[in-house]
């Protein structure tokens, strides 16, 4: 049974998201523009956490009639004006390029002439077998069959596999590997399946990325951009190995759907998951915006090599909510 704190959290949450109540918690709002960031719509059938479809689907109705859901090339100029006492500004985002995006997101914003950009690592389109090795730690978290398990490099704590254990272990593995070299987070993934005893070989899953047709078949509202060719992080990088991947990033887009990107997300996307030397090459091959995963408003003070963004939460109340203690 819920709490009294998160009965009442819940229904202030809802009041937000009627329309009075949302116009109500907007009235000293910040001027500038909202941007939301995806990852996973689908199914409780897919073998991946995402939003449902259908709370995705009430998520974008309720822009519909709450916000001005605009385009990429409207950031800017929508941003460096002062919109308070008309509805906020939003631009919808994804990233990765899940193959979701195609067969659950894009036939909303279709229906709903909602257009978004979702950014690409070029790598996971090109090869249809390549499965993260994020996605490789949650299929082998909930494969294992072993009572108890701990972090290869934390041996003196173990975590009891239950549903909240699993949870924490996988936590602390992302967390982990987050913050190494890009060239031993494999070996780092292999280590922790070794200690959860399941073979590298049984962590499959279908095809999660889009494919080049798809990705075209999708363009009429959506913009592609960079988001590194292997998704590493780029604060971790040499500059020539981040050169390599900017451009190998580009040059697949442009190849592939005709218009090179001239927008880019960060993998992760902290504060401390980029540089100015990163934003610095990604100027100089041509991307004008680059997105973090910061919170916040984006207004006449924005870096644009630093756009920030929120998720959306899990519902219609989630978003509303999220949207509305922004703009206070």
């Amino acid at each position: 049974m819920p709490s009294p704190i998160a009965s009442l959290k819940h229904a202030v949450k809802a009041v937000v998201a009627t329309r009075p109540g949302f116009a109500l918690s907007r009235r000293q709002r910040k001027p500038g523009c909202l941007v939301l960031l995806y990852h996973r719509v689908g199914l409780t059938t897919d073998p991946f956490p995402n939003l449902d479809v259908a709370s995705f689907r009430a998520q974008m109705e309720w822009l519909v009639r709450t916000c001005n859901v605009i385009s990429p090339d409207q950031l800017r100029d929508r941003a460096n004006r002062d919109s308070r006492g008309s509805r906020p500004d939003v631009l919808v985002t994804f990233d990765d390029g899940y193959r979701d995006y195609y067969e659950h997101a894009y036939p909303v914003l279709r229906r709903l002439r909602i257009p978004a950009i979702n950014f690409l690592s070029t790598r996971f389109v090109d090869e249809p077998s390549l499965v993260s090795w994020s996605d490789r730690l949650y299929l082998a978290v909930n494969q294992t069959t072993k009572a108890r398990a701990a972090l290869p490099w934390a041996p003196s704590q173990m975590f009891e596999l239950t549903a909240p254990g699993k949870a924490a272990f996988l936590r602390g593995s992302k967390d982990y590997i987050k913050h190494q070299p890009e060239l031993e987070k494999e070996a780092t993934t292999e280590s922790i399946l070794d200690a959860l005893e399941v073979h590298a070989s049984s962590v499959r899953a279908p095809r999660q990325t889009m494919t080049w047709d798809e990705v075209r078949d999708a363009s009429e509202l959506t913009s592609w951009g960079g988001h590194t060719h292997n998704h590493v992080i780029v604060s971790r990088l040499d500059l020539p190995q981040l050169e390599a991947e900017i451009r190998t990033c580009r040059d697949r887009i442009g190849a592939e759907t005709g218009v090179a990107p001239d927008s880019f997300a960060y993998p992760n996307g902290r504060a401390i998951d980029f540089t100015d030397d990163a934003k610095g090459l990604l100027e100089r091959y041509g991307f004008r915006t680059a997105f973090s995963t910061i919170n916040g408003v984006n207004g006449i003070d924005t870096d644009w090599m630093e756009v920030r963004r929120i998720s959306g939460g899990a519902s219609v109340n989630d978003l509303a909510w999220r949207m509305s203690r922004l703009q206070c």
